[in-house]
């Protein structure tokens, strides 16, 4: 447990961020690569470094796209998921999105991933946003970010079985992004925050605590 002045304390509540998020992972631009029917690099088992007993076994057969998630060796999900990859660089703000149709629901999760290697040695992949799809509204499409104790899957870097994990490049528009380190932050009379990242995105999950209060939600930091 971490210590934080008053000060900081009423900083970080003036800046949480509570709304609704615009995204523009379906539009993908031109030079976005969809993976709808098939994608054979993807089959496997995918396990969470740190957490062999949590992972996706996923099967990208053409016409099958097929997942089921483990958490702690227990089956969690099954379903279908679809694919889109946009590339790395400094203009391209996630690199590779898994978009997962649940049986248990309707709507999509769309789990937004880095990756280094999708391209010639698909091997690991990094979760930093987890999503649920609200669908068109006005023209956009907007998704709620799930909340620290909403999260349906855990975040980290799934890796293919049979490799080892490989230092990522963090070669993206957020890569040099600020963020507050992981853990819980806490005042002498009790308040606590807790922050919430894999790698650093331009949107931070966190959650405040006061006696039995809990709010959560997200927070953006300027950076001069």
């Amino acid at each position: 447990m971490r210590r934080i002045s008053k000060v900081f304390l009423a900083v970080l509540i003036f800046i949480f961020v509570f709304a609704l998020t615009g995204c523009d992972i379906v539009g993908g631009g031109s030079d976005s690569e969809k993976y709808d029917d098939q994608l054979e690099a993807s089959t496997g088992y995918w396990k969470l470094m740190g957490d062999e007993d949590t992972y996706f076994q996923l099967d990208g057969s053409r016409g099958v796209m097929s997942f089921t998630y483990y958490e702690d060796g227990t089956a969690k999900y099954s379903g279908t998921y679809r694919a889109i990859y946009k590339g790395t660089g400094k203009d391209v703000t996630t690199p590779f999105t898994l978009l997962m149709t649940r049986a248990d629901k309707d709507k999509e999760d769309w789990l937004s991933c880095y990756t280094d290697c999708f391209e010639n040695d698909f091997t690991q992949f990094t979760i930093m946003v987890e999503e649920e799809d609200l669908d068109f509204i006005d023209g956009t499409v907007y998704t709620h970010i799930y909340r620290i104790s909403e999260m349906p899957y855990k975040m980290g870097t799934y890796i293919l079985d049979g490799n080892e994990y490989k230092p990522e490049l963090n070669n993206y528009s957020d890569g040099d992004s600020f963020n507050i380190p992981n853990g819980t932050y806490t005042l002498e009379t009790g308040e606590s925050f807790t922050f919430l990242y894999t790698k650093p995105k331009s949107r931070q999950l966190f959650s405040y605590k006061n006696g039995d209060e809990i709010i959560e939600g997200t927070i953006s930091i300027a950076q001069d």
